[in-house]
């Protein structure tokens, strides 16, 4: 999946299908993006399946589907979604081919590739948004972050959807970003500075959002922490805050949100879900009946 900003500045989603393996996926996949709230997304559908219903090709109100197709099966497009079983050295290729790179687009996960397609990002200023509790709960790999930064390609961080993830927590990713590449390159792979920078200023200018950094004339989009709350003490073993930031906190130590500096959350206060439990346990038993269904 990944997200795009066209040259109009209006944001766009592309997500790729296997469809042929599941042949009611596409049209699945088409009525939860009908049934999203935001009107201002262009979704590209890309399906290496069969032939494509037109009925399944309408759009929303005030949104475009546009379906890709890619080459014919055992081409470019099965690397894009298989994983560790694909041919490597193939996706990001094929999505500079259908026009999706450039410093306006950001691809997830970008796992597995060769020198070739590492220089086409670069060259692109495509974005890498690294999800790394997704890629270990999948097994999908482990993204060279370290490569991709010293080649110049900006990397992010990012945490995939839900059922691939189910904590969605910032401060796991990031802890988890900044563990991994220790393991291949030694405990300096990356620095705690560069990871939060990766999880704040890079995403924002990623996105291009006017955020990410503390400054005027741009968005007071900022959380406090609390070092003393939960067991992220001491946070004195170093003389700057980003090594008990990425190391030692969680979301247990945010006292409060500010969005465009309107405050969102305070500790102690009400806040209540939204979609509230029951209506998320609704959702569930919905889904699994679906399922049940599908599979008689």
């Amino acid at each position: 999946m990944s997200s795009v900003v066209d040259q109009a500045g209006a944001p766009r989603v592309s997500v790729l299908l296997r469809t042929k393996d599941r042949p009611g996926l596409l049209a699945e996949a088409l009525d939860s993006l009908r049934a999203q709230t935001f009107s201002d997304f262009e979704t590209v559908l890309v399906n290496d399946g069969g032939p494509i219903p037109a009925a399944l090709l309408e759009p929303a109100p005030g949104r475009a589907i546009t379906v890709l197709a890619p080459p014919a099966p055992g081409g470019r497009t099965r690397a894009l979604n298989s994983g560790l079983s694909a041919a490597r050295g193939t996706y990001v290729a094929y999505l500079d081919d259908v026009g999706i790179s450039g410093s306006h687009v950001v691809l997830a996960h970008v796992i597995h590739t060769d020198g070739a397609e590492r220089a086409l990002l670069a060259a692109r200023g495509t974005t890498v948004s690294h999800c790394p509790s997704s890629n270990l709960k999948l097994a999908s790999g482990i993204c060279p972050v370290p490569e991709y930064r010293a080649q110049g390609i900006r990397v992010t961080i990012g945490a995939d959807g839900a059922p691939c993830n189910d904590r969605l927590d910032a401060f796991t990713e990031m802890r988890l970003a900044a563990l991994l590449p220790k393991v291949r390159l030694g405990p300096g792979a990356l620095s705690a500075w560069d990871v939060v920078r990766m999880a704040t200023a890079e995403g924002a200018s990623a996105l291009r959002l006017p955020t990410g950094t503390l400054e005027t004339g741009r968005r007071a989009d900022l959380l406090l922490l609390d070092p003393g709350s939960g067991f992220a003490e001491p946070t004195t073993w170093r003389d700057d805050p980003y090594g008990p930031i990425v190391y030692s906190m969680d979301r247990s130590h945010v006292v409060a949100t500010f969005v465009d500096g309107i405050s969102r959350y305070r500790r102690g206060a009400s806040f209540p879900l939204k979609p509230s439990s029951a209506e998320i346990g609704a959702a569930v038993a919905a889904l699994k009946r679906r399922r049940l269904e599908q599979k008689r």
